[in-house]
């Protein structure tokens, strides 16, 4: 009965595994030629293992799409996250913000922000993918009007989360038009700390 649980949970522990690679590859190839190009058969190269896998956990395309982007979403988020922790002013880590996505920028092969390209390709209305990446949107600008609530008024924080996630989208997008994230982010943020001493003015 022992040896009989130790090969489930050995098993299951592969199956995740095999879970874990499908939806790391799957990431890759969105990455770097969007949602559309990518078929399945070019996601599970040939493999068993991953091909199982897809049938296992995503029976369709779109619910391997969902899984990508929850776990891209999870990533981002948890990194912020730490490079956020060892800042103790809120005004620190609403530029620890900035900084990271200025490394963010700088990647090697960085090819933009995968939860707008996933709304440029499925819109709105395909539920679950548009969900998630939603989500991810109102989640970076909620956490950022709450740095900010530490410094000025709610009203004005809510507002202004919204322009810093503007700033942020919009030297992203530039960052993968012209492949020179140098200044992009160091000019957003020149912005961004622009706006808060004028809103924290008397």
């Amino acid at each position: 009965m022992v040896i009989a649980r130790l090969s489930r949970l050995r098993g299951q522990g592969m199956e995740q595994e095999s879970r874990e690679r499908l939806v790391g590859k799957a990431t890759r190839l969105f990455s770097e030629r969007g949602f559309h190009l990518v078929s399945v058969e070019e996601i599970v190269g040939g493999s068993d293992e991953l091909r199982i896998a897809m049938h296992r956990h995503f029976p369709r395309k779109e619910d391997l799409v969902q899984a990508v982007l929850e776990q891209r979403s999870d990533d981002i988020l948890d990194s912020i996250a730490r490079r956020l922790e060892e800042i103790p002013d809120p005004a620190g880590k609403i530029k620890g913000v900035f900084d990271w996505h200025d490394d963010w920028f700088r990647t090697p092969g960085f090819a933009g922000c995968l939860f707008e390209r996933a709304l440029s390709e499925f819109g709105v209305h395909t539920k679950g993918i548009s969900d998630v990446a939603l989500r991810y949107r109102s989640t970076l600008k909620r956490q950022m009007a709450e740095m900010l609530r530490m410094l000025i008024p709610q009203a004005h924080a809510v507002r202004l989360a919204l322009t810093y996630a503007m700033l942020l989208h919009g030297a992203g997008a530039a960052a993968q038009a012209h492949g020179n994230p140098e200044e992009l982010v160091h000019d957003a943020w020149q912005a961004a700390k622009l706006l808060l001493d004028k809103t924290r003015q008397p």
